[in-house]
């Protein structure tokens, strides 16, 4: 069963870490988080990769109504995978964040933690604020989410 602790933001850094721990074992986290088919599974909508998930790759991940601007870059199975993501086509660094995510063995389990940088490009402390608070809250479901797609997936 998926535990997972609530997101943590520092408004100083402009850092949020998160950690969960999922029943599953960590080469099979590892693919549901690199795998464009698993992707689309846990994070609910479509993403779209034409030369594949690795490290230089660009894409897109569809949230809702909008198309979020994706760079890989770093893929280290089965323990690394780092994204930048962004809006707009150039993945503009001023508002974009880099997530890492880190998938430990744990028992028969694995812990991913996962930490967003980025945020403290933003100098307005409101907006950094409200950015952090609104990427905390979807950790705190895409993780979850994360953790109960990869415990229906078979073992590797």
């Amino acid at each position: 069963m998926t535990q997972t602790t609530t997101a943590q933001a520092d408004l100083d850094t402009g850092t949020i870490t998160h950690q969960v721990r999922i029943a599953a074992p960590r080469d099979v986290v590892f693919k549901a988080l690199v795998t464009s088919e698993h992707i689309e599974k846990w994070w609910g909508h479509p993403n779209e990769f034409p030369d594949g998930i690795k490290a230089g790759s660009v894409g897109v991940f569809h949230w809702q109504d909008q198309k979020i601007d994706v760079r890989i870059d770093r893929v280290d199975p089965p323990e690394h995978f780092t994204m930048t993501w962004g809006f707009g086509a150039d993945l503009d660094e001023s508002k974009s964040t880099t997530c890492h995510f880190e998938v430990l063995e744990d028992g028969d389990g694995s812990i991913v933690r996962v930490t967003e940088s980025g945020f403290d490009k933003l100098e307005d402390l409101a907006e950094r604020r409200a950015q952090l608070d609104d990427h905390s809250n979807g950790w705190n479901q895409v993780l979850a989410s994360i953790g109960s797609y990869a415990e229906t997936m078979p073992a590797a």
